[in-house]
């Protein structure tokens, strides 16, 4: 059966044939074994079988292969580094009763934004938007200082402003700018109509502060099993703070929740280690890190909040490790045989350097092949077209296999293969 042509302007489009396993190939193979891994590659030990009901319908079981050819003057293409949150910012949830008595909340300089809205189960019931407050009546105290109806606040937006602004806040929000006759320090931030029994959420943000939380993950995608780590730190730009308190949660997309343990390293930075379960997390949707940290400076209390997100996925399949190679005038093809868990679409995606006349490796042609695959041994493979002006010795980079039902990348190998 042949795969579907896909009609791309510009693109060289390559029908690949019926996939079954590398046994029952009937071209001649030079059969070499993937390099190993470096640094930041990403790839499972074992694949591993998972309920059906785990893979997103509709997906589609026609094979469809296509490549193209990448721009003569490409630079090299490298992984993307995780994603560093930085945060001058933290929020907290709290009952209403209390913030109608006050609410004491840290600043490290005048004039933080302050944005309160009711919290989750209220805009879950579609009750948020009645449980608004009225910025105009907030009080707030800074130590014998009393600025009562608004009068400490600029900026003030109500619930009916933000949302006629199209600006995407949680239904309910109010926000206004703390005045700079306000100072600094701890404040306390009391609303007289906040309802009791009802939950709200006070987020506070210092876009002026030299106060930063930074918080990264090592990677961006992470396989069942696997180890998250995670580095974190606050400082002014100049020093780190010896963190007082730091709570920290990993929350999967279906909602389960883990603790996170962190410890203070010799650099002045913190870092958390969790094993991750994937067995009963949704299989769409991104997993996530809060962190919530208390420091101290020139004794004034610093606090921060930050979050970033990274995907969790089930090792569904896995490349054996071997690659089959053959070559007929200006183009390579690759077959990858895949251990199969679970049944289901994969893909497998790379992209073929070349060398060119100044004799430097240059990127030249990605390709894609994407198939249903029964539980057991099967194979994929990669057409790839060889530009002119490129010659051997050739690198097969960024080599990936992906779980196209369940949305999961299973491997990605920055420096697969090397072809004289």
């Amino acid at each position: 059966m042949k795969a579907k042509n896909l009609k791309i302007s510009a693109l060289a489009l390559l029908a690949g044939a019926s996939l079954a396993t590398a046994a029952g190939a009937q071209t001649t193979l030079e059969w070499m074994t993937l390099k190993s891994s470096r640094p930041g590659d990403f790839a499972g030990a074992e694949a591993v079988a998972v309920s059906a009901a785990r893979s997103l319908p509709g997906v589609s079981r026609e094979p469809v292969a296509f490549a193209y050819a990448l721009p003569a003057d490409q630079a090299p293409i490298v992984a993307q580094a995780p994603f560093v949150a930085e945060s001058r910012e933290y929020w907290m949830e709290v009952d209403g009763a209390r913030l109608r008595d006050g609410v004491a909340i840290e600043t490290t300089v005048p004039g933080a934004l302050i944005r309160i809205n009711p919290a989750a189960q209220a805009q879950l019931q579609g009750r948020g938007a009645s449980l608004a407050l009225d910025p105009a009546a907030f009080e707030i105290r800074s130590g014998a200082n009393r600025f009562a109806a608004g009068t400490g606040m600029e900026l003030l937006a109500s619930a009916e402003a933000l949302k006629a602004s199209g600006a995407p806040f949680a239904e309910g929000t109010a926000a206004f700018r703390l005045a700079s006759r306000v100072g600094a320090g701890e404040l306390v931030l009391a609303a007289p109509q906040a309802a009791a029994g009802e939950r709200y959420v006070v987020h506070v943000f210092e876009p002026a502060s030299q106060h930063k939380l930074s918080l990264r993950t090592e990677k961006s995608e992470y396989l069942h099993g696997q180890q998250l780590l995670i580095e974190t730190s606050l400082g002014d730009g100049q020093s780190r703070l010896r963190l007082d308190q730091v709570e920290a949660f990993v929350s999967a997309p279906g909602g389960r929740a883990w603790p996170l343990a962190v410890t203070r390293q010799k650099d002045g930075s913190y870092r958390g280690v969790l094993t991750l379960d994937a067995r009963e997390a949704a299989p769409e949707g991104l997993w996530e890190v809060n962190l919530a940290a208390r420091g101290q400076q020139n004794g004034r209390k610093v606090v921060r909040g930050a979050r970033t997100a990274f995907s969790v996925a089930l090792p569904t399949a896995a490349l054996e490790g071997q690659a089959g190679i053959s070559r007929a005038g200006q183009s390579i093809r690759v077959e990858l045989p895949v251990s199969v868990g679970t049944a289901g679409r994969y893909e497998v995606r790379g992209i073929l350097y070349g060398t060119n006349a100044a004799g430097e490796l240059r990127p030249m042609t990605i390709a894609h092949f994407a198939n249903w695959l029964e539980a057991g041994r099967g194979s994929l493979g990669l057409d790839f077209a060889i530009g002119a002006g490129f010659k051997a010795p050739f690198e097969v980079r960024d080599l990936r296999l992906m779980d196209q039902g369940r949305m999961g990348l299973l491997h990605r190998q920055d420096q697969a293969l090397v072809l004289p």
